[in-house]
């Protein structure tokens, strides 16, 4: 074979492999769309791509994905949010935190005015759907607990938000190991 066919052969390799190597790297990459494509002007707000940016999507999804059977932790704090969520619907009623806190808590938008109060009995798979968008906050903020700190995602909790993520964890591991303890876990 002539040294020119071989060249051309070692060159198309290297191209396909720079290629598949340069693709890779994009699906890694978070970037921000085009503005009118946004399909969430919140996150635009948020900076979700100065946040996230960094991160490898796949990487993401696992500290959002939904709890493991080895994490009874996290498991534990979902039934107490539930249940934090239940009481809130139960008090959160015009006899209890009055008419006007229902009309501000149906508020969308800060200059329109709110033509109906915030109801709190919603249809449970509204509810679900709610509670899991907070569900995977917590997995993230917790899971992001357990990552070398180079290599953790860019949010800062407040000196006053550690301490009482750490005391909440503190006694939900303690929750747990006494469950543990009494062999009555799950």
């Amino acid at each position: 074979m002539p040294s020119g066919d071989v060249d051309l052969d070692t060159a198309k390799t290297a191209l396909k492999q720079a290629m598949q190597q340069a693709e890779e790297e994009a699906r890694r990459q978070i970037t921000e769309p085009e503005e009118a494509r946004e399909p969430n002007p919140w996150l635009r707000r948020m900076g979700w791509v100065e946040h996230l940016g960094a991160l490898d999507p796949k990487e993401l999804r696992a500290l959002v994905a939904p709890v493991k059977d080895d994490e009874p932790e996290l498991d534990v704090l979902y039934k107490a949010f539930d249940w934090l969520i239940q009481d809130a619907q139960y008090h959160c009623v015009r006899q209890v935190v009055g008419l006007e806190a229902l009309f501000e808590a149906n508020r969308k938008e800060v200059d329109k005015e709110v033509q109906m109060p915030f109801d709190s009995w919603m249809d449970i798979t509204t509810v679900v759907r709610y509670t899991e968008v907070y569900k995977q906050l917590i997995r993230y903020i917790f899971r992001s607990k357990g990552i070398e700190p180079e290599k953790r995602p860019g949010f800062e909790l407040t000196e006053r938000q550690q301490m009482a993520i750490d005391d909440v964890w503190t006694n939900v591991e303690e929750f747990v190991w006494w469950k543990e303890e009494q062999g009555d876990l799950r």
